[in-house]
């Protein structure tokens, strides 16, 4: 059917690699002009055809100062359109002649607004275009370094991997994975990317019933992988009114090896947020498309004929102009298509996406993108006369100064001289130099104050700004989680990577042990038996395999067991985060120590007896007895039992608690909620900080004080 997406990329590889081969022919063989040129090229092409090679690859020259691709720029828009060609078949099939209004390049191009859009606009209504829009430059700059790469680096794949995080709407529940607008992205821009030689992915990692930090935020490059270009914000019901996890979370990105660029998806502080990002040479996007959905008829107007409709657009706006909702279009049946493949799945209510507003969703971004890279093809051309106005980019993308009424502040750099835009080594090298300047300005920017919930503003400033501009070492359970399907998690010696499918869902196998079936035995002679990673809390393994992928898997801790042990970072870990260098100049060691730790969150509190929480690990005290509270509303009384709070004068040194290479853990200050916290130590600000041990590694050890498990 139109909205279900194959897996399989064979018959998509295939139909790029002919539609590359006869444009190189038609193309190159005027370009090169002799008989024996064409001859060349069409034994090169056989070649290509029986060993899958890269032609994109294949047709580069090699010189010893400067590499320059042989395949001119011409040729490279000529493939791109046609990729973009077969993404126009695909939207006209699904939205009729609703498409040519809705995908129109002018439409499209303002389908995500950045901080230009909005200071563009005057007071009248009018609007200026002579403003330098930062974040699209930016975007179209990691877009020319990805093509520049596909025609330089052979035997290498380039990739260009958009990271989908965000909540249980955006993971698609209620739906098959293949229709959530992650896998819509992948499937509409892996022919467009591929005709260029780029392997583009869309890796869906959102999690239902997840907030975008401090978890998720602090382990970017654990959960979302070490090489992401664009990162996506979705978590409009979970936290869309805390700016301060927006802010933790553009922050992380920044530090983030490949700093991706952010697009938002209702994020109601984006502007601002996004002008501080610009101003620290970042790159910021928010979904500006909401009113496309107007232009559909409601389908339950009795003067519409909905079996006339196109499938994308039957039945998706009722009840005046709400979509996927009231009759028909909010009927579980309609919004929600998944029988075929699951006759069981969970997750379909009222809130969630149903497969249309995925699909509008994906496409959307989809065709932003598309003319983005449109446009840097041509840029990459010299003879489109963008290099005449290239020095003016780059001086406005460096600033000397941020506007006062910024809370950063960038820095002034060095202007470099005007070079020709080319698909070349030296242009390649300039445009990651301008990246690692952006880069630059961004770590000598003052952030902002506290990046958690207002409530939970307890933490020292110094060690904020630890959380927010350091490189830090994540090991979380969750999935999808890259570190995991890399086999870094576990710290196992020789496990291969799991072989990815599509929209981030992989062949992974499972570790660890499932919760229902029996743990291993307790071993409470043995100090060094590691926290086990426990699946299947809630059963959630018992799902469809074509449904979510994303869990709340643990590290489970339980009193029987008497002291438990794990090393953070382990071998594995230490090698997949090359990136970060634990040694400074001086030889010391470059990791300060601060140690945060999170439980697992159960839905609307409903924790069971046996769980043990943060504070009773380190402030272990009977909890039994507990106080009364009446309270009178409307002329009846009710009476509430609050959770008992742990005394911090109660030592657990005898009977339980947390140590980090041997020093206790006195103190748990709450950062988010009531399942993140912070260790302390001791009372000053230096009690936050943990000394690494003579590897430079954090040997933490977990006692339970009481019957039940951490």
């Amino acid at each position: 059917q139109h909205h279900h997406y194959s897996s399989s990329s064979s018959s998509s590889t295939t139909t790029n690699l002919s539609r590359r081969v006869h444009y190189l022919k038609s193309e190159l063989g005027s370009y090169y002009g002799t008989r024996m040129q064409i001859i060349f090229l069409l034994t090169l092409c056989a070649i290509v055809m029986i060993f899958k090679e890269d032609i994109v690859g294949l047709m580069v020259l090699d010189k010893e100062v400067n590499v320059v691709g042989k395949i001119p720029v011409k040729v490279l828009r000529t493939l791109a359109l046609e990729g973009k060609k077969e993404f126009d078949n695909e939207v006209t099939k699904e939205y009729g002649h609703f498409a040519q209004e809705i995908f129109r390049n002018e439409s499209v191009l303002t389908y995500f607004k950045t901080p230009s859009d909005a200071v563009a606009s005057k007071d009248d209504g009018s609007t200026t275009v002579d403003l330098l829009d930062l974040s699209r430059e930016r975007l179209k700059r990691r877009l020319k370094i990805k093509i520049i790469e596909s025609q330089l680096m052979n035997g290498t794949t380039t990739n260009f991997t958009w990271v989908i995080g965000g909540h249980s709407a955006a993971a698609g529940h209620g739906n098959l994975l293949r229709q959530a607008y992650a896998n819509i992205i992948e499937q509409s821009l892996r022919g467009v990317f591929g005709s260029l030689g780029i392997q583009f992915y869309a890796k869906n990692y959102a999690m239902g019933g997840t907030k975008s930090g401090p978890e998720i935020a602090l382990c970017m490059e654990s959960v979302f992988g070490r090489y992401v270009d664009i990162v996506s914000w979705d978590y409009g019901m979970t936290d869309g009114r805390s700016p301060e996890l927006y802010h933790l979370w553009t922050y992380r990105a920044g530090m983030h090896p490949t700093r991706p660029i952010l697009f938002s998806y209702g994020q109601r502080y984006a502007d601002s947020i996004h002008k501080e990002v610009e101003d620290a040479g970042g790159a910021g996007f928010e979904m500006n498309f909401l009113h496309v959905k107007s232009m559909f008829p409601n389908s339950d107007d009795t003067n519409v004929d909905v079996s006339q409709l196109p499938p994308a657009v039957k039945n998706y706006v009722c009840n005046n102009g709400h979509v996927e909702s009231g009759e028909p279009c909010g009927d579980k049946y309609i919004k929600f298509d998944t029988n075929h493949t699951c006759p069981t799945i969970g997750y379909q209510v009222s809130w969630h996406n149903g497969w249309k507003d995925h699909l509008l969703i994906g496409r959307l971004s989809a065709a932003f993108i598309i003319e983005n890279l449109l446009q840097a093809i041509d840029e990459l051309s010299s003879s489109n006369n963008h290099a005449a106005s290239f020095q003016d980019d780059i001086n406005a993308m460096n600033p000397s100064s941020s506007s006062s009424t910024s809370s950063i502040t960038a820095t002034t750099t060095e202007t470099k001289p005007v070079i020709q835009p080319s698909i070349s080594s030296s242009y390649l090298a300039f445009l990651k130099e301008q990246e690692n300047q952006d880069r630059e300005s961004f770590l000598q920017t003052i952030p902002p104050g506290n990046v958690f919930e207002k409530r939970t503003n307890v933490v020292s400033e110094s060690v904020l700004n630890h959380l927010k501009r350091s490189w830090s070492f994540c090991r979380t359970a969750v999935l999808p989680n890259q570190a995991r399907y890399d086999g870094v998690v576990m710290g196992e010696k020789n496990r291969q990577p799991a072989n990815y499918l599509y929209s981030g869902k992989t062949d992974y196998k499972e570790e660890g042990y499932d919760i229902r079936k029996a743990l291993p035995s307790e071993e409470p002679e043995n100090n060094q038996t590691e926290p086990y990673l426990v699946y299947n809390l809630k059963n959630n393994r018992n799902i469809c395999s074509e449904a979510e992928i994303d869990f709340k898997d643990v590290f489970y801790a339980r009193y029987k067991d008497n002291w438990m042990t794990t090393t953070v970072p382990n071998n594995a870990e230490e090698e997949y985060y090359s990136f970060f260098d634990k040694s400074k100049d001086d030889g010391s060691n470059r990791l300060n120590g601060i140690i945060m730790l999170c439980t697992v969150p159960f839905d609307w509190g409903h924790y069971s007896p046996d769980y043990v929480t943060i504070h009773e690990m380190v402030f272990y005290k009977n909890t039994t007895n507990t106080t009364t509270t009446n309270t009178t509303t409307n002329n009846e009384t009710t009476t509430t039992t609050p959770a008992p709070t742990p005394s911090p004068t109660t030592s657990v040194v005898n009977s339980g608690g947390i140590v980090v290479n041997g020093i206790l853990s006195t103190d748990a200050i709450q950062v988010h909620e009531d399942r993140c916290y912070v260790l302390k130590h001791n009372s000053e600000d230096s009690g936050y900080f943990f000394p690494p041990n003579s590897e430079g590694k954090f040997e933490i050890q977990f006692r339970v004080p009481r019957e039940g498990n951490l």
